[in-house]
């Protein structure tokens, strides 16, 4: 009977060895193995001798059958981890045109930047200059000295409250565009790019963006809006109750400045000013202030270039009507912040562009890692 020793044999320092007898000097030649798996391959004899030899020879031949499958299975794994990492190699050595993705990337982000800039700059001169905008223009024109006998200049506001169109497009640019210059920073910095969770915020960042700018350019400035007709509304209002003729009110003295800028008449046309009694007009030498139908600055400005007798004709114009502008204040202001939104809506495009790529890299790199993940899945 074969037996096992748990002790090294003669300080040999190999523990665990068949042996016959117990490490006498009988013994033959112990075979190393690993005892688990050799303990199968243990055969019982008639005697001690046979059983030895039958063992020894049984765990030779074990020991060859598992350096061959230990060679085979290397051999296997190493063949099937080159393959994988081939194919993962194949799969992630996109350098070269990675590189050239990121300078395209980066020059479009860094346009897209430069364009949103820009729309802030143009927000800030809406929001905090529009007033100051406007009363150069007037005070440049040619006319300004006889624009001076109808407007009390010395009474203007220090902004002009004249609905709320410049006010509300002026923030919309201003805080849309910023965030979206953060959405693009976060993508361009290299840190945060790594990040997983970049992509589908940024992605999902400028989408929101891009809706509310749709909404501000569509629907706030759609002259049918709700906030629209609100406007026009509570404008014609102040027209019939509190505007006057050479008055030092703030409504009065924004009034007459846009008039005079925008070359209009009312809010939403000249007619408007027939719901107005208080239309009144003297000259100096009057003894009496003279109803009038319409406002000096209602008048077209070739009236009051005329080199003699300006002031005059301005006042017939008034008293008449001939000579007055038709088309409202409040369509000419609206249709010239219009004209920056047709811009602004070209700027939006792009941004959307930006959007579906944002989108496509996080597919991209979805399916990449997918891709990855099948390859580690698929190793032993």
């Amino acid at each position: 009977m074969i037996h096992l020793a748990r002790e090294p044999c003669s300080g040999s320092g190999e523990d665990w060895r068949y042996y016959q007898g117990a490490c006498g000097d009988d013994r033959e030649s112990p075979v190393m193995y690993d005892v688990k798996e050799a303990w199968e391959y243990s055969v019982e004899g008639t005697s001690l001798y046979e059983d030895f030899v039958a063992d020894d020879v049984a765990l030779l031949q074990f020991n060859e059958n598992r350096k061959e499958s230990s060679a085979r299975s290397a051999t296997s794994k190493t063949t099937s981890e080159e393959g994988n990492d081939s194919s993962a190699t194949d799969l992630f050595d996109l350098r070269p045109s990675s590189k050239i993705i990121d300078k395209v990337l980066f020059i479009w982000h860094t346009a897209l930047m430069m364009a949103c800039l820009f729309l802030i700059l143009i927000g800030i001169l809406l929001r905090f200059h529009f007033t100051d905008i406007v009363t150069n223009s007037v005070k440049s024109h040619p006319a300004f000295s006889e624009y001076e006998k109808f407007v009390v200049f010395r009474a203007q506001p220090k902004e002009f409250i004249f609905g709320d169109l410049t006010q509300t497009l002026g923030n919309a640019l201003i805080v849309l565009n910023s965030v979206h210059i953060l959405c693009t920073m976060m993508y361009m910095s290299f840190q945060v790019h790594q990040n997983q969770f970049t992509l589908p915020l940024v992605s999902l960042v400028s989408g929101t963006i891009v809706l509310m700018e749709v909404t501000v350019t569509n629907i706030y400035m759609d002259e049918t809006s709700a906030a629209s007709i609100a406007a026009k509304k509570q404008l014609q209002g102040k027209l019939k109750d509190v505007y006057l003729v050479e008055d030092s009110s703030a409504f009065s003295v924004t009034y007459d400045i846009l008039a005079l800028w925008g070359q209009c008449c009312g809010i939403t046309e000249k007619y408007n000013f027939a719901a107005n009694t208080n239309l009144k007009f003297s000259l100096k030498t009057d003894s009496r202030r003279r109803t009038i139908q319409y406002p000096p600055t209602c008048c077209n400005v070739s009236l009051f270039m005329l080199s003699k007798g300006a002031f005059e004709a301005v006042k017939e114009c008034a008293m008449t009507g001939e000579g007055t502008y038709s088309e409202g204040c409040y369509f000419v202001l609206y249709n010239w912040l219009n004209n920056y939104c047709g811009f602004y809506s070209v700027a939006t495009l792009f941004q959307l562009l930006d959007m579906f790529i944002h989108i496509l890299l996080y597919h991209k790199l979805i399916t990449v890692f997918g891709k990855f993940a099948k390859i580690n899945a698929s190793r032993p």
